[in-house]
């Protein structure tokens, strides 16, 4: 249930000194906070410790936090893991787990949601002052609730959550970049901090010549979640049948995955050569492995029945991983500021689903970024060059919380 780690900080600013701690909750280490927490950690000056409800197995998540305090809990919503949960949360381990908490001392406590869990964690953590990281921006999708399958049956409690935390939280940490949150601005309480997903430095994969024969194969990395169905976005079967109907690889790495679509996606891979299915990769190891490929690819498309300010604003971290990887980007135009990143570095090029149809033909004329165009996007979309601004945003945050 609890576990301590410690790493080196080579970049310390000052080890001397007296350590802030950052407590970062959520239902589980989250991939974009644990690269914020990983790149102040080595800066210097701060504990980091992690709470989440679900056993960390990944070394360089272990690696990335002084603590990790953790309770495995299963929130499945059936009769019989209500009941063990409600045992659970009342029994020995629990008191222990609520004790370890209880004995922080957080300069921030940085909460990830929304979720159940993350609301529980709001109400519950009364030592000031809280910051919500923010990722998909709930106000902004269909509020509409619904209890049929694949119809996302969480986004309207997702709005719920998000909607009395923003009236709440002391600030808001968001990932969707610039403008996203300006049509809600007097619906949240505290300041904002637009800060995107960006690269990890120990990440980037230093880009190298390659040379790609176009009349030839073409290989191209897709890795992050899929779906059997979800109302308003492209199957996922489908767009991947139209990209290896095509004669182009598709090399696929999950991050989570339901039974259902991993199976479909295994014999698909055995009755089409083009599809190349494999397993789960650590987060620290997949840019090295798909740096290899020609090009990355971001699968999701939609139709107008997905609100059009959700596409437009959206940012999706695995754009920020094919950079890491120094692949050229493929990905749905509708999701404009994301588009523009990526354009706007050189890195890519916004599709559409119809073109989906005719990628051979659209990367025949396709030209790729230069190895110094590779290197530039790296260099200024690096986390190191930005991480100063969330240390200025804690310290006016943890000001105004005792002010």
């Amino acid at each position: 249930m609890y576990i301590s780690s410690s790493i080196p900080t080579p970049f310390s600013r000052d080890n001397a000194m007296k350590k802030k701690q950052l407590v970062f909750i959520g239902p589980k280490a989250q991939k974009t906070v644990t690269r914020m927490a990983r790149v102040l950690k080595y800066r210097g000056g701060y504990e980091t410790v992690l709470v989440c409800f679900s056993k960390v197995n990944e070394e360089f998540v272990k690696n990335t936090y002084d603590k990790i305090i953790y309770l495995e809990l299963d929130f499945s919503p059936s009769p019989r893991n209500i009941s063990r949960l409600l045992k659970k949360l009342t029994g020995k381990e629990a008191r222990t787990f609520f004790k370890k908490i209880d004995a922080l001392n957080p300069y921030i406590t940085q909460i990830h949601g929304p979720s159940i869990i993350s609301l529980l964690f709001f109400l519950l953590m009364k030592k000031k002052p809280k910051i919500f990281w923010l990722g998909d921006i709930w106000h902004h999708s269909e509020k509409k609730i619904s209890f049929r399958k694949g119809t996302g049956r969480m986004q309207y409690v997702n709005y719920l959550i998000e909607k009395f935390i923003f009236k709440r939280a002391d600030g808001i940490i968001n990932k969707s970049g610039e403008g996203s949150l300006d049509v809600l601005k007097s619906k949240i309480k505290g300041p904002v901090l637009d800060f995107l997903p960006y690269c990890l430095d120990e990440w980037i994969v230093p880009p190298k010549k390659k040379k790609i024969d176009k009349k030839k194969e073409i290989h191209i990395a897709y890795a992050g979640m899929s779906w059997d169905k979800w109302d308003g976005h492209a199957p996922f079967e489908e767009m991947v049948r139209k990209i290896i109907e095509q004669g182009i690889h598709l090399h696929f790495y999950p991050s989570t995955i339901k039974k259902e679509t991993k199976s479909m996606l295994e014999n698909l891979s055995k009755k089409n050569k083009f599809l190349h299915f494999y397993s789960r990769q650590d987060r620290d190891k997949i840019k090295k492995i798909i740096s290899r490929y020609d090009y990355g690819i971001h699968l999701d498309f939609c139709d107008s029945s997905v609100n059009s300010k959700w596409l437009e604003v959206a940012i999706s971290s695995k754009v920020f991983v094919y950079i890491e990887a120094g692949l050229p980007i493929f990905l749905n135009k509708q999701f404009k500021n994301l588009t523009n990143i990526v354009e706007r570095n050189k890195m890519g090029l916004g599709i559409t689903y119809k073109d989906l149809g005719k990628l051979r033909e659209i990367i025949s004329k396709y030209k790729p970024p230069s190895v110094e165009d590779i290197k530039n996007a790296q260099k200024n979309l690096k986390m190191s060059k930005q991480i100063h601004r969330v240390e200025e945003f804690y310290d006016k945050i943890h000001a105004l919380s005792k002010g």
